[in-house]
């Protein structure tokens, strides 16, 4: 075999080895709002079996800047949430990986303080049980969820629980790098899951929501997502 024939056997098994992992990252689900059309979301989102919830709509979605981008003047709140059948379910997620921002926090959101109210936050739905909210009557049981959220006053990569839910709710602080600008915020929710909650086994992604909440606070806020990737790699 000549030295160049030898040369570009070694440059193809090299580049075979190095595109295997990228072939593994594949998502198993994934969502990028970076080419939509400026305009209100919501025919969108309920097109691609997204259910606006609590009052989604007072948020003024809308996709500017190749992102969903959310907003208020005043108290407010809602999340617009994408469920999976049993059997559709995501299963195998290892890793969440967003891109996301934050253009102005709500004055007076503190979760040290117990004001667990947030710019936005990615509700992540494991399995089917529904744990009790404890709200009045027992109403709106839900499955264990793990929330990622970008914090001005909230300790990063802390867990908290909120008011409700509180046997199957964490609240995961993340930090955006500044206002105004997309950061990349990767979790590994297989390995929190059974941190938090004492599990062995990490149940399939049954449902994911887009949540803000300004309530109890001055308001004002703003925030945007641009990409969800639900990933089975380590």
């Amino acid at each position: 075999m000549s030295i160049r024939r030898t040369v570009r056997l070694i440059l193809l098994l090299a580049f075979v080895s190095s595109a295997a992992p990228l072939l593994a990252a594949e998502p198993l689900f994934s969502l990028d709002f970076s080419a939509e059309k400026s305009g209100p979301a919501v025919p969108w989102l309920k097109q691609h079996g997204f259910e606006c919830k609590l009052g989604f709509e007072s948020l003024n979605p809308r996709f500017e800047n190749g992102a969903l981008e959310l907003s208020t003047e005043r108290p407010a709140g809602g999340f617009c949430a994408r469920e999976f059948p049993r059997g559709k379910d995501l299963k195998g997620v290892k890793r969440v990986r967003i891109v996301w921002g934050v253009n102005q926090f709500p004055e007076g959101a503190d979760w040290e303080r117990g004001i667990d109210r947030l710019a936005i936050g990615l509700i992540v739905s494991f399995g089917y049980d529904k744990l009790p909210s404890g709200l009045p009557f027992g109403i709106h049981p839900e499955p264990y969820f793990i929330c990622p959220f970008i914090g001005a006053r909230a300790i990063e990569d802390k867990a908290y629980t909120a008011k409700y839910w509180r046997q199957g709710g964490r609240y995961v602080c993340v930090k955006s790098k500044k206002l105004g600008e997309p950061t990349v915020t990767e979790l590994n929710v297989d390995h929190l899951f059974k941190s938090l909650f004492n599990k062995t086994e990490t149940p399939p992604v049954s449902a994911f929501a887009i949540q803000m909440n300004t309530k109890d606070t001055k308001g004002k806020a703003s925030a945007f997502i641009k990409s969800i990737e639900f990933l089975d790699g380590e």
